[in-house]
């Protein structure tokens, strides 16, 4: 009875033991936890410090930040007036990783330098979130975020005799705006706008994502908008890209993506009236049926050309020479690019026998086409196959999915051959998927014979 009794009493002393360091050992590790995260908040915070502490140093200890002027960055109260003031106040602004709510426009005029450090401004009016005008000095600011989901992003504004609006650097990160991301406006007429513009600005490493337009300007016929560059930017699902209008000059696009602009009426470059100057280099595939430049648009366009060789050669190599698929244009019009003739409802596509561009807007006009490989609004084509007048190609693209669809035409035997659909880059991958399963099979079996 005794022996039982001790068994017992050893029992749950033992188990009391195993209780007492569990709780010990979940006690140790709740604390290490905390003690982690908070070193990994300190870490964080002595990394901002020292960034800060490195700015500091750059600039002469002389910099500001919003947060000196009452900023919150929480998303919520508004900072308007609190960034404002920074910028006024003359010093270099380093902007916090933060968001700044704001619900009025803020003004850089002067020579102004701001740093981001990763901040997001979320602008609720419906003007601009940012406003420059009235610069005559070098002017270097770099923004992170900007939202303006009800307005417009960013102005550059010009409106009286002998104002200026130049020698700017502006990097961003992403403007997201239901209007337009960057807008030129020089407001006023001939009297008031003579010997006031728009100069020397460049924009840099940004994706523009607006409901309208990328970029907008319109130099109101009197050449006031001159020599705006942009280096590494991105449209992606604007419904254009960058409309420069009325007396543009010296515009440059290097290096210009594209992304979500398979829509109908999605245009990369617009032109209106007079544009004298304009650059195009890029490595994109340039996508001729997503522009529309003006008959008085003069420049030069380096970018590989979508499209087959004989496309490319007989159609739009008539402006430009063509170096292993790369079409360089130099100081000539552009119009011929992006020149198409609607095609209209129930027409039939044998009848389509001569050279030229031609689209189909809408799907209800390509439903009622005859002889159409696709349902689909398209772009197509018409040029001299095989590279004698005695056959024409057609050659239609899809503005939905990007299929390319060929057929060809003899004038001798009057008749076209069947439509062929040309291998894209997902038939490409699932025919590269099959063979490696292929494989895959014969692998498998090779193992099993030679068990």
């Amino acid at each position: 009875m005794k022996k039982r009794l001790r068994n017992i009493a050893d029992t749950r002393q033992m188990e009391f033991h195993h209780r007492y360091t569990m709780k010990c050992v979940s006690l140790l590790a709740f604390f290490f936890c905390f003690f982690f995260f908070l070193s990994i908040c300190e870490s964080t915070q002595a990394e901002w410090t020292t960034s800060l502490q490195e700015r500091e140093s750059e600039w002469g200890g002389q910099f500001v930040t919003p947060e000196m002027f009452g900023a919150v960055g929480d998303g919520k109260a508004d900072d308007a007036v609190a960034l404002q003031k920074a910028v006024d106040s003359g010093y270099p602004v380093l902007l916090s990783p933060k968001e700044y709510l704001t619900n009025s426009t803020i003004t850089i005029s002067g020579k102004t330098s701001i740093t981001d450090t990763g901040s997001t401004i979320s602008y609720t009016g419906y003007d601009y979130a940012i406003r420059f005008t009235a610069i005559n000095n070098n002017c270097d600011v770099s923004f992170g975020i900007i939202k303006a989901l009800n307005g417009s992003g960013i102005e550059f504004y010009c409106s009286s005799r002998q104002e200026r609006c130049q020698y700017i650097n502006l990097s961003f990160n992403i403007i997201e705006a239901h209007d337009c991301c960057i807008y030129f406006n020089r407001d006023g007429d001939g009297n008031t706008l003579q010997n006031g513009w728009l100069n020397e600005i460049r924009i840099s490493d940004g994706r523009f994502q607006a409901g309208k337009y990328g970029i907008y300007a319109n130099a109101k016929g009197y050449n006031g908008i001159n020599n705006i560059k942009f280096i590494n930017v991105a449209f992606e699902g604007v419904n254009v890209g960058a409309h420069m209008a009325n007396g543009c000059r010296g515009w440059s696009f290097i290096n210009t993506r594209v992304a979500e602009m398979n829509k109908e009426g999605q245009l990369i470059f617009e032109t209106k009236g007079s544009m004298i100057g304009l650059i195009i280099l890029t490595t994109d595939r340039f996508r001729t049926e997503r522009t529309s430049f003006s008959s008085n648009t003069q420049g030069s366009l380096i970018a590989p050309i979508m499209g087959s060789d004989n496309y490319r050669d007989t159609v739009i190599g008539n402006i430009g020479e063509i170096i292993n698929g790369v079409l360089h244009v130099y100081n000539q019009s552009m119009a011929s690019l992006g020149s198409f003739t609607e095609i209209t409802g129930f027409a039939d596509l044998d009848t389509f026998i001569w050279p030229g561009n031609y689209c189909c807007k809408n799907n209800g006009t390509a439903q009622s086409l005859d002889n159409s490989p696709t349902d689909s609004p398209f772009t197509m084509v018409v040029y001299l196959g095989n590279g004698t007048p005695d056959f024409v190609t057609q050659e239609v693209r899809t503005a939905d999915g990007g299929l390319i669809f060929t057929r060809t035409y003899s004038k001798k035997d009057g008749s076209f051959s069947e439509w062929k659909r040309q291998l894209n880059e997902d038939d490409l991958i699932t025919l590269q998927n099959e063979i490696d399963a292929l494989y895959s099979y014969i692998d498998k079996m090779t193992d099993n014979f030679q068990k």
